[in-house]
């Protein structure tokens, strides 16, 4: 479960979000939209754990994002953007093969086991 505390962003000046609580469970599905430069990205990297909020506020299982080490929460979660640019024009295959990184201490390239956990991800969206 994700879970939001009393979580307030802002950019420079620019109030984004004031003191918001909520809780995310297993299952469910949220939009968030507004108008450009409302706050969205800066909110779903600070869930994801890729921007940090000025102090602890938000939770997954229970837990503060800043008392997870940087591997474990990248199997917890996953973050794609809207617009992505990257030098190397990545299949959807590709793309989703790079979200079982985290999984790969082991060994540097996917093995038949990351190709059949990529396709069945596939298959299910």
């Amino acid at each position: 479960m994700l879970r939001i505390r009393d979580l307030s962003l802002q950019t420079g000046k620019k109030r984004l979000i004031s003191h918001l609580d909520m809780a995310v469970s297993p299952g469910e599905c949220w939009v968030v939209f507004g108008k450009n430069g409302a706050g969205k990205t800066t909110l779903l990297r600070t869930l994801a754990g890729l921007s940090r909020p000025d102090s602890d506020a938000v939770f997954l299982n229970e837990k503060s994002l800043s008392a997870w080490d940087a591997v474990s929460l990248a199997q917890q979660r996953a973050y794609l953007p809207q617009a992505r640019h990257d030098a190397f024009a990545y299949s959807v295959l590709q793309t989703v093969l790079a979200g079982r990184h985290p999984y790969h201490a082991r060994h540097y390239w996917e093995t038949d086991a990351d190709m059949a956990v990529a396709f069945l991800a596939m298959q299910q969206m």
